[in-house]
């Protein structure tokens, strides 16, 4: 087993994030599930999960989207 990689959000997405919690009540859970999601398995080498390595992106600001719903 592998020892969970560490995810630290951009202080931008902890921005929106405040406001996605006022209008969604499901916002935090679905939060909770994608940093689960990204500390275990961040590359996605399973397939089992809709991440995508963003291209052109600078190191360190928001590398990977994750696709959760809505």
């Amino acid at each position: 087993m592998t020892p969970p990689f560490a995810v630290h959000p951009t202080s931008h997405y902890e921005r929106l994030s405040v406001k996605l919690q006022k209008s969604n009540r499901d916002f935090e859970a679905t939060e909770r599930s994608a940093v689960a999601i990204l500390s275990a398995n961040p590359y996605n080498r399973s397939r089992s999960h809709k991440i995508k390595k963003l291209e052109a992106v600078p190191r360190g600001e928001a590398q990977y989207r994750l696709s959760l719903g809505r």
